[in-house]
């Protein structure tokens, strides 16, 4: 606990370091050189989301000016065709011989900029506005002699060919290379029109989302997502099935994190970055969607970015439905005085699945002056899920051996009773349940810049949700006098409280190096009563009696505090990144239901106890890049990971999904910890594309693994014959590694295809498990073609999607193979956009997979609602009410500012 308070000590006293510089110690003067002012228009702001492509041109930045002597500058002035001073064109600054973008600006309220600490080469300067023609200067010289180029007044004329009230938006979903990350910016994307973010899940490189909804990461599970730079207490299943897909702006991901970032997650982050209001001026969109499955969807946009203030909103709605089917076949040779004798368990059951979500989000951006900018926002999402669900279980005569048993002969003995399944022991199971979630996330930002190369970034965050599950069971038992039918209802909730508050500090020196500091505070409470209550129908004197072992009132809180510190500087064609962080954790399980027997959780009735656990950790980072030049570059890494068992992990409160198979947590869970190396190798194909190699390795111990097994994992004692047990454990140490290709390639200019390979291999040491598999090999394919007719306004996409069958810890589950197409086409001048959607054009999704158990072996067939045709209709419209005319070809994301380059004077 001393250890708690001297990190939380020095995260105050950073706080107030950095409060002191801005209000007191730090520099003045404005954004400084490179900067534009915060309160004109059309440019990025303070506190804005940043631009990737700002931080792309800073990375170019950078090594620019390693390259040599900063001797040169360059100036000029942009005027319209009425000869009026043209503020906020981009300048870029071009290699003339890589044709690489080397640094740029905008220009200021004169129609001036001055580009200024320049090595000597050769270069040309494009200057470009939407709605106008861009202009490219001849190539010119920088050297010693001729230190200072002035390419004189530049008139911008206006493009008649471009509309005045179109919002610009990509047309394909593109992927950006930084030395951290990777960007996937999403487009104008067909195969995703009207759909969901776990559709986008599924086209990501170096993703999967397999049939239940889990998102893993370069094969690993321990995945860390964020939503807008923070977590948030929803599931991942639950956020990528109620988020729209049109709700996200960009996904970035995170393979290996700095030490500047949270280290939460063995396979890294996926961060998704939502859209709001950036055009400057009045913006306004909205969609609606219908497919062939009975699924709605809609949205709204709107936007206000004027002088000092920019306000925004955004609405989403989304229904959808799903019909699932599915057969299990288990062989059960685990005998009881219940079960004497081996049987096969057989099992039939159709769910549907419907849900109703909503997301509301709003905020506004306050720049009072050059230097600060103050954000608020506000997201409300609530939702209602249903769930129907029924199952019928046959319990047939097995006299196969266990090691002989396969799904083809469990199949042919269920054809072989087929006429007398009702004579034998039999269970059927009805449910009906509602789940009722609704979340509300606070945020507040304070951004101070100093100058174009130190700034002060603090952010606090607070989110409460809670959640209600209703349900309603019918147990029928057929052919025995031993049990009563009973009709079962659970009532369960779930209420989450979070609070963050963090602070970073960034400078760079000179041009030269560069250091960042923070800390974070990381503070969560989540209390969830589960309480189950059954009545028997053959007995309805009883009445409805509590189910005291199956209750359980779970209460959790943790708190995380971390201090953090990179340094990175460049040396020529070499760039470098060292960080370390320090975090200290506390979590608490408190529970109605669980005791503390020397050590060992376990269940009694009505016992009040807490259990406590306390650890801390550093978590180093290393990166290591060199360019060769031109869009050539090669980026070793390393960093440590941990990932930290969630509460549901460890919630010992049993769920029945069906009385032979429970899931439960497990409260001896400990935390895992990976040290992760990454090698990346990028090149451009010429001016048609660009591809990326990587390898990476991971070793990790305590592993996290979910499992089926016949026992109890909290209490032994209370196993219930018959019953499965889905639970995590930590079974040891494990290494990793695996080859990630994506290429992207424009053979033609109406033609772009991408493509991206995974491999991975993986090594498990499991002490005394001789049953666990330890090796397994994984593949998977993505392969895109995007094709786009510019003279009609119409674009075709078409998608498939292979992975190879998998080898999992205690069995294999079966490949898949799915294929998407989608087209669209623009009308009133490309304002009103129709598109239409086929997912699983070939009908083949499904789902197969075998686990094996010392005392029984389990097959499962699974299939969802499929081939699914989804039509969409979208009509954007934006207004730019502005003295000049040209300010309607305000673009989002602002301008393309360096670490070098200003404004005029």
């Amino acid at each position: 606990m001393k250890t708690t308070r001297h990190l939380f000590t020095l995260f105050l006293l950073l706080c107030s370091i950095s409060l002191w510089a801005q209000f007191g110690g730090g520099p003045g003067g404005g954004f400084g050189p490179g900067r534009p002012p915060g309160g004109g228009r059309g440019g990025e702001r303070p506190g804005q989301t940043e631009n990737p492509n700002r931080q792309l041109l800073a990375d170019d930045a950078e090594t620019s000016k390693a390259s040599g002597p900063k001797i040169g500058s360059i100036t000029g002035t942009v005027i319209d065709e009425n000869n009026v001073p043209f503020e906020y064109a981009t300048i870029a600054v071009i290699d003339a011989k890589t044709q690489k973008v080397i640094t740029g600006t905008i220009s200021n309220i004169k129609g001036k900029f001055n580009i200024k600490q320049l090595p000597a080469g050769d270069y040309l300067v494009k200057i470009t506005f939407i709605g106008f023609s861009e202009y490219v200067s001849p190539t010119f010289t920088l050297s010693p002699d001729n230190r200072t180029k002035d390419i004189g007044t530049i008139i911008l004329k206006e493009n008649v060919n471009l509309l005045d009230d179109v919002v610009v938006v990509a047309d394909v979903t593109t992927i950006e290379n930084h030395i951290d990350k990777q960007v996937v910016n999403v487009g104008k994307d067909l195969l995703t029109a009207g759909a969901s973010a776990r559709d986008v899940f599924e086209n990501l490189p170096m993703v999967d989302v397999d049939f239940d909804g889990n998102v893993s990461m370069r094969g690993s599970e321990n995945v860390r997502v964020l939503l807008d730079n923070r977590p948030t207490n929803m599931s991942v299943q639950d956020l990528i099935e109620s988020l729209p897909a049109d709700a996200i702006n960009k996904i970035e991901l995170i393979t290996n994190p700095s030490a500047k970032q949270d280290p939460d997650g063995d396979a890294g982050i996926i961060n998704i970055i939502t859209k709001k209001g950036l055009l400057y001026g009045l913006n306004f969109s909205t969609r609606v969607g219908v497919d062939t499955r009975n699924k709605w969807n809609g949205g709204v946009n709107l936007g206000y970015y004027y002088g000092k203030v920019m306000v925004y909103a955004n609405y989403n709605f989304r229904y959808s439905s799903r019909d699932d089917s599915g057969e299990t076949y288990r062989g059960n040779y685990n005998t009881s005085a219940l079960y004497p004798n081996p049987y096969l368990n057989y099992q039939t059951t159709r769910q549907q699945n419907s849900m109703n979500s909503h997301r509301l989000s709003a905020g506004i951006d306050y720049l009072p002056n050059k230097k600060t900018a103050l954000s608020y926002s506000m997201n409300y999402s609530p939702s209602t899920n249903n769930n129907l669900s029924e199952s019928y279980s046959y319990f047939l005569p097995l006299e196969v051996e266990k090691d002989q048993l396969s799904k083809e002969i469990a199949q042919q003995l269920v054809e072989q009773y087929a006429g007398q399944l009702d004579d034998y022991f039999n269970r059927y199971r009805n449910s009906d349940g509602t789940t009722k979630r609704n979340t509300l996330r606070h945020s507040l930002t304070f951004r101070r810049d100093y100058s174009a190369t130190e700034n002060l970034i603090i952010d606090a965050n607070f989110e409460t949700s809670n959640s209600q599950q209703n349900s309603l069971i019918e147990n029928r038992l057929g052919n025995t006098s031993t049990e009563a039918n009973t009709l079962d209802r659970t009532d369960s909730e779930e209420n989450n409280k979070e609070f963050t508050l963090s602070a970073d500090y960034s400078k760079e020196v000179r041009g030269k190096y560069k250091f960042e500091v923070g800390g974070r505070a990381d503070m969560l409470w989540r209390d969830t009563p589960y309480f189950y209550f059954q009545e028997f129908l053959d007995a309805p004197a009883l009445g409805t009696q509590p189910d005291m072992d199956r209750s359980n009132h779970f209460k959790y809180s943790q708190q995380i505090y971390s201090l953090y510190a990179t340094y990175s500087r460049s040396i020529k064609n070499f760039s470098f990144q060292v960080g370390l962080r320090a975090e200290e954790t506390l979590y608490t399980m408190h529970g109605l239901g669980m005791k503390n027997d020397n050590g060992n959780i376990v269940y009694v009735k009505d016992e009040d106890v807490k259990i406590d656990r306390d650890y801390f950790e550093v978590y180093p980072s290393v990166f290591l890049m060199y360019k060769f030049g031109g869009s050539n570059d090669i980026v070793l890494n390393y960093s440590r990971r941990v990932g930290r068992p969630n509460s549901r992990n460890l919630n010992p409160t049993p769920r029945f999904t069906d009385p032979l198979y429970v899931t439960i947590g497990n409260p001896y869970l400990d935390p895992s910890f990976t040290n992760s190396i990454e090698l990346k190798y990028s090149r451009s194909i010429g001016n048609k594309g660009f591809f990326n190699l990587s390898y990476f390795f991971r070793n990790s111990t305590n592993t996290m693994q979910r499992v089926t097994q016949r026992e109890n994992p909290v209490d032994p004692d209370k196993t219930e014959p018959g019953t499965l047990y889905t639970t995590t454990i930590n079974i040891g140490s494990q290494y990793t590694m695996g080859l990630n290709l994506h290429a992207t390639y424009r053979p033609v200019k109406w033609w772009n295809t991408i493509l991206s390979m995974n491999y991975y291999y993986n090594q498990k040491d499991i002490p005394d498990r001789d049953d666990y598999i330890r090796s397994s090999n994984d593949f998977s394919l993505r392969w895109r073609n995007s094709f786009n007719i510019s003279r009609t306004g119409t674009r075709i996409q078409f998608g498939l999607r292979y992975s190879a069958p998998r080898t999992t810890l205690q069995g294999s589950s079966s490949g898949s193979f799915t294929a998407d197409a989608g087209a669209s086409q623009d009308f009133l001048k490309d304002r009103l956009s129709l598109s239409i959607r086929v997912q699983d054009l070939f009908n083949t999704m499904a789902s197969r997979g075998t686990t094996y158990g010392t005392d029984f072996v389990l097959f499962n067939n699974n299939t969802a609602t499929s081939r699914i045709v989804n039509f969409s209709l979208a009509y954007r419209f934006a207004e730019m009410k502005f003295k000049d005319k040209r300010l309607k070809g305000a673009r989002e994301g602002g301008e393309l500012p360096s670490l070098n380059a200003e404004g005029g004077d």
